[in-house]
């Protein structure tokens, strides 16, 4: 191993040196030489120059210069300039014109090399103007292939492999071995270029080569197979075809491949759907080409066919030739239609025979767009070719005519419309069906099945849609009355036909072509309870259509009739004076009923001041005396126009009389200490009451007012909503209303001549009485039972508020006052709320809604 010695003098030398005018060669073993100066230091590059001070008697067998960016280059690791001579003279020059960068600081030294040692000079730096790009003399091979190797000789190359750069073309070529004088490279993968330049860049400074290589071009030698078929493996043998894969691409009319072997000297492919006659395409990276020589794919035969007569969805083989290896480009049509193919190879194709094929039949083989010979074939099962009539209904008889039927009706299997049919006759040639009552399509394809064999008619069957002529009757009155449609068309079994009214379902009684009977029944009534004359379509529907008729009219006569739906509202009044009726709403409204005539008359309104922002009028109340309505107090809303905490409603003590004859109020004296809103009021010997938990007598001859005994003791603080309810029987005037305190509904009447009150009869089978009504001497009551209650203000305590219901039913019940008997009344759908009048044996009675549906009833019905 060489020992490399720096040119470093110790401390203990330097007396000896400075007795001396000049420098003193002591007797060391090595040579020595001293780094001079960086001189004609330009763009172009500069003159490195160096000294030997010392030679000895040592054989230099190399000399040069090392020169980097970092302080101490050395000739293992840095650009370098080396002679390789025993040089004679003391001093050497060299001019250096490549590997400098402009504006860089460079430390360059001197060596010597003999066979024992590696002398340094002193580093020397300098600042780099520059230099100029190496030179190329020669570039071999010129012609080439990927991963040839590639010599570049010349001069000005730099030692280190990371201040080279060469190019072939635009491709980076990896650096194998280099000197200043010669690079070896690899040509790489990524060239793009069949001629491509070299180009040499070191410091990047590029050099050219003159002469361009020339990328060797793809040969074929030979094609495995010239005749084909779809699927097939093609090998194709030659020379410089790419390395790889990656390196080659193969095509065949502009459609790229992949391969299943690509290197250089072989390529291995399955040939995919392409044209007839082609030929393949063979590129390297450099774009070059090469062709095969034409190329054809053979036309598919077919050389039998097992059986050659089958059934429909019976498998059949195919035999032959070029079928193809790809099953997904085989198709078999017989005649026109496409048939479902099993599996398949080059020579043999299993196939199912497709359904609806008609006799004669061929069959061919399509090979994407090759189509080969026909051969003949036989569907041994049904053929239908004509069917008639080809329109009619249930029961209709059709003859079908075609061929391969049987003499037995039995081995014959007939559906229409997926619907069994009865054969009626049969030959070999013609079949006789009845078209069943169950098909319910309009239009429907027969099939027919006999044995494996089966055919589809293509020519359908159309039934004919329901016709109407006529109905037995236009008007009846049994709710159980049979009706007679008559017409053609319908389905003579009595389940396969529907007939509705008022929309609801009839019961079919029977059924055939040409009429239906049915039976009117309760369903078709809105409420069994209610008299009501019902002109509705008769609606007539079968699983294929359907009609309409509006001759039937139905007049149901029940204890209650809807005479009209009102709007009224809630809270409001009633009084009855003759012949006629009368309602005061909650808007001040005044409404008179005849009941003669059933017909509603608008009156004059209500004059009293109604309240905040909705001016009206609630729970006012009255009584008639002597053919006038007398009516007043009642609450209006607060200040805000809401009854609550903050604006209480405000009760009004006004009272007032209408005189229908003239259709005009006149205002009377105020009720005096009224505390609470009074709910009730009727008229008694020629006198006027208002009830409540106070009673007040009025005396229209004076216009006066009388408190009277209250009810009882008993009675609720808060039964202003809950309050007592008069009535008059037998001369005597009675209260019913409901007590909280013993939880029970208490009747009570009343003594005039000793001004007091006696209960007669509690009951816990009544909740809260809402309304009652005297007809014949019977008592009626309206039965209320809550189920949530709202609060609202109590007149009687500032601030305080009571319960009012919410959610509630009620009950029209009937009271027996000598035998304390009570009875249920039903009522239409549970909605009787208030019975405001009773006329001439008859009850009137409304429904508790903003509808309010009124109604009449009749006792004796």
């Amino acid at each position: 191993m060489k020992i490399i010695f720096r040119n470093i003098f110790f401390v203990s030398l330097l007396a000896l040196l400075v007795k001396c005018d000049e420098e003193d060669i002591t007797s060391r073993n090595y040579p020595r030489l001293r780094t001079l100066s960086v001189s004609e230091i330009t763009a172009d590059g500069a003159r490195f120059n160096a000294e030997i001070i010392f030679r000895g008697e040592f054989e230099i067998i190399n000399f040069g210069f090392v020169w980097s960016e970092n302080e101490s280059p050395t000739i293992e690791s840095s650009d370098r300039v080396i002679y390789s001579e025993n040089i004679q003279s003391e001093k050497f020059s060299e001019t250096i014109e490549t590997t400098l960068k402009e504006g860089v600081s460079y430390f360059v030294r001197a060596f010597v090399e003999t066979n024992d040692f590696i002398v340094y000079g002193e580093n020397i730096s300098f600042v780099s103007l520059g230099s100029l790009a190496p030179n190329i003399v020669e570039v071999t091979p010129t012609d080439i292939f990927y991963l040839d190797t590639i010599e570049i000789k010349g001069r000005g190359f730099s030692y280190l492999i990371s201040q080279n750069e060469v190019k072939l073309g635009e491709a980076i070529a990896p650096i194998v071995a280099l000197s200043d004088t010669v690079i070896k490279i690899t040509v790489p993968n990524s060239i793009e270029d069949a001629n491509p330049v070299v180009k040499v860049s070191t410091q990047g400074n590029i050099a050219e080569y003159d002469i361009p290589l020339n990328f060797i071009s793809p040969k074929i030698k030979s094609v495995s197979k010239k005749q084909l078929v779809y699927g097939d493996t093609v090998q194709i043998v030659g020379s410089y075809f790419g390395l790889d894969k990656t390196l080659t691409n193969i095509s065949i009319n502009g459609v790229k491949l992949d391969p299943i072997v690509a290197d250089s000297n072989l390529i291995k492919l399955i040939i995919p759907v392409v044209p007839q006659n082609f030929s393949i395409s063979i590129k390297n990276s450099v774009d070059q080409e090469v062709l095969s020589e034409s190329l054809e794919i053979l036309s598919p035969i077919i050389n039998d066919i097992s059986p050659e007569s089958a059934y429909y969805n019976d498998e059949v083989i195919l035999s032959g030739a070029n079928f193809s290896f790809l099953s997904e480009v085989i198709e078999i049509f017989f005649n026109e239609t496409s048939a479902t193919v099993r599996t398949s190879d080059n020579n043999e194709i299993i196939a199912e025979v497709p359904e609806g094929v008609k006799n004669p039949i061929t069959v061919k083989l399509q090979v994407a767009d090759l189509e080969s010979n026909i051969h003949d074939f036989y569907y041994l099962g049904p053929e239908i070719e004509f069917i008639s009539p080809s329109q009619g209904t249930w029961g209709t008889e059709v003859t079908i005519t075609g061929n391969n039927f049987s003499n037995n009706p039995n081995d014959i299997d007939v559906k229409i419309g997926g619907v069994q049919a009865e054969v009626t006759a049969s030959s070999t040639d013609e079949l006789t069906i009845v078209i069943p009552e169950e098909l319910g399509s309009v239009s429907s394809q027969l099939e027919i099945q006999i044995g494996k064999g089966y055919d589809i008619t293509e020519q359908t069957f159309t039934l004919e849609l329901p016709v109407y002529s006529s109905i037995s009757t236009n008007l009846t009155s049994d709710i159980n009355a049979l009706i007679t449609i008559n017409g053609d068309y319908f389905n003579p079994n009595s389940s396969l036909n529907t007939v509705s009214y008022n929309g609801s379902n009839l019961d079919i009684v029977s059924s055939s072509k040409n009429s239906i009977q049915v039976r009117i029944n309760e369903s078709v009534l809105d409420n069994a309870l209610v008299t009501e004359e019902i002109i509705r379509p008769l609606n007539y529907s079968n699983s294929i259509g359907s009609f309409n008729t509006d001759e039937l009219t139905l007049q149901y006569d029940a204890p209650w009739s809807l005479l009209e739906n009102l709007n009224f509202g809630w809270w409001s009044e009633s009084f009855q004076i003759g012949s006629k009726g009368y309602i005061i709403t909650h808007s001040r409204a005044l409404y008179e009923f005849d009941f003669n005539t059933e017909e509603w008359t608008q009156l004059t309104s209500f004059p009293g001041a109604g309240g905040f922002n909705d001016n009206n009028r609630y729970h006012g109340t009255g009584f008639v005396l002597n053919g006038k309505i007398y009516y007043g107090t009642g609450y209006v809303r607060g200040g805000s126009g809401n009854p609550n905490l903050v604006s209480p409603p405000v009760l009004k003590k006004d009272f007032w009389v209408f005189d229908p004859s003239v259709n005009s109020w006149a205002q009377l004296n105020d009720i005096p200490d009224v505390e609470k809103n009074i709910y009730d009021g009727i008229s008694f010997n020629e006198k006027g009451f208002l009830i409540s938990n106070s009673v007040y007598e009025y005396d229209h001859l004076s216009d006066s007012w009388t408190p009277k005994s209250s009810l009882s003791d008993n009675e609720i603080d808060d039964g202003s909503y809950f309050s007592p309810k008069s009535y008059i029987v037998s001369g005597i005037l009675y209260c019913v209303y409901y007590d909280l305190d013993i939880g029970q509904t208490v009747f009570s009447h009343y003594d005039e001549v000793g001004d007091t009150w006696t209960i007669d009869y509690t009951t816990s089978s009544l909740n809260r009485i809402n309304d009652v009504m005297i007809l014949d001497n019977k008592v009626y009551l309206i039965d209320m039972i809550v189920q949530s209650y709202n609060s609202v203000y109590d007149f009687g305590a500032p601030f305080r508020f009571i319960p009012y219901p919410n959610s509630f039913t009620t009950t029209l019940m009937e009271y027996n006052p000598i035998t304390n008997n009570l009875i249920e009344i039903t009522d239409p759908e549970d909605r009787i709320g208030l019975i405001p009048f009773a006329f001439n044996g008859l009850l009137f009675g409304d429904g508790l809604t903003f509808g309010h549906q009124f109604y009449k009833y009749d006792p004796n019905f």
